[in-house]
């Protein structure tokens, strides 16, 4: 049982944690290049992200079983795989680069395997437009429902005391990783209590509860929401052995392949921005950790508070060669994240 998406609660500020962040204005170029097509203009899904998906169609309501023979069984478990706590959001809105990145990008039109809500014939759709349009009421769909849900921000430290109350008690009665790393998740609550009583930010309160979660070791646990200020690197961080490189967006080449190796980030080593990182990535195993810390570095102006640093327009590079020859370079921070 994933703990976030079978709780329930009906607390004014969980609601606003447990809700996707309203994203920016849609734009037709997809990010990547992919078009931003789509060929149904709604997608739901069932509680707790049970499968199948419900999809608008012309219209008509359909559970959608495939597409282009690809079932949705497959799809969600790739997009979750890729994209993490943003799998639904890419499936819902980047359809065409989640099928593309699994090695089927789509035509102009696809054939989707449907049935009925109820009933078990399934029935075979071809010829499906894929179109802007789709998307963009796909788009509006989803940023609607998101928009109507977010609550105001003046949350008391009573409500939140109760919230947090609510939040021990889904996690002691429907957590099913509660016991299994020995995580003394009671000393963590207690002190976060302590901190809300004392006065916190919504933000700070809702980065509380993201650590601990992150004791735990279920890597589909979290707390999402308007948490972390804007400011992202404009590449990705990736692993090569022991060493981490910075690729561009489409991971077609390096950030400088004569030096690949990140050393630093503005004067600080790579290690000491791992450790802020790890603080919030669930206690999997210490690959999975490193793993999900290094690509979590996105964030980069949220991490630069969390180390204390200036945030500034501009982040300062150290990057290593092949036989340990070491450059600085600067680059932008970006205001979109890669």
């Amino acid at each position: 049982m994933r703990l976030m998406r079978s709780m329930r609660l009906q607390s004014y500020c969980f609601a606003l944690f447990a809700t996707l962040m309203l994203v920016g204005a849609f734009s037709v170029e997809a990010q990547g290049g992919y078009p931003k097509l789509a060929p149904f203009r709604d997608i739901t899904w069932p509680e707790g992200f049970a499968q199948p998906p419900v999809i608008t169609l012309e219209g008509e309501t359909y559970e959608l079983l495939a597409i282009d023979g690809l079932s949705v069984e497959e799809i969600v478990a790739f997009s979750r795989n890729e994209h993490e706590d943003k799998w639904e959001k890419r499936l819902a809105e980047d359809l065409v680069q989640v099928l593309s990145e699994m090695g089927a990008p789509p035509r102009n039109t696809v054939t989707l395997l449907v049935r009925r809500p109820g009933e078990n014939a399934t029935r075979e759709l071809t010829d499906v437009a894929m179109t802007e349009a789709n998307r963009q009421a796909v788009w509006n769909a989803r940023n609607a429902d998101v928009a109507k849900s977010r609550p105001s921000p003046r949350i008391t430290p009573a409500k939140m005391v109760t919230d947090l109350d609510l939040f021990q008690d889904a996690l002691e009665t429907r957590f099913a990783y509660l016991h299994a790393n020995n995580f003394d998740y009671k000393s963590d609550l207690e002190a976060l209590r302590q901190e809300v009583e004392a006065g916190m930010s919504v933000a700070a309160f809702g980065l509380g509860l993201e650590r601990i979660l992150a004791g735990f070791i279920d890597g589909h646990a979290g707390v999402r929401g308007p948490l972390r200020p804007k400011g992202y690197t404009p590449f990705l961080f990736g692993w090569s052995g022991e060493r981490a490189v910075l690729f561009r967006e489409r991971r077609d080449e390096l950030v400088d392949p004569s030096h690949p190796y990140l050393v630093e980030i503005d004067g600080v080593p790579l290690e000491r921005w791992l450790g802020a990182a790890s603080a919030y990535i669930p206690k999997g195993s210490p690959q999975y950790v490193r793993r999900r810390a290094l690509r979590d570095l996105r964030n980069i102006q949220f991490y630069r508070r969390e180390l204390g640093l200036p945030s500034g327009p501009t982040l300062t590079l150290t990057l290593a060669s092949e036989e340990g020859e070491t450059v600085d370079e600067r680059v932008r921070v970006s205001d979109d994240y890669p």
